[in-house]
């Protein structure tokens, strides 16, 4: 549901966009183009091999623990 990079040489986590709104917006506004369409047409599927690693990440504590960061 988001996407970004990471910084320099610190590597830390910079999120740059919230796709969960549009997806939201997608399905539930009616639309020929977007007709049948589901939150789960969304999903994208990683296999478990490539995964090197996995967190919870919860969007309202990032949030509130980046406030009043440089979002540059």
């Amino acid at each position: 549901m988001f996407s970004g990079d990471r910084t320099g040489e610190t590597r830390e986590l910079r999120l740059t966009r919230y796709y969960g709104d549009d997806i939201r917006r997608l399905v539930d506004e009616p639309s020929d183009l977007r007709a049948g369409l589901s939150p789960r047409d969304f999903r994208v599927v990683i296999p478990l091999r490539q995964v090197l690693a996995a967190r919870l990440f919860d969007p309202d504590v990032y949030h509130e623990m980046n406030l009043g960061r440089d979002e540059t």
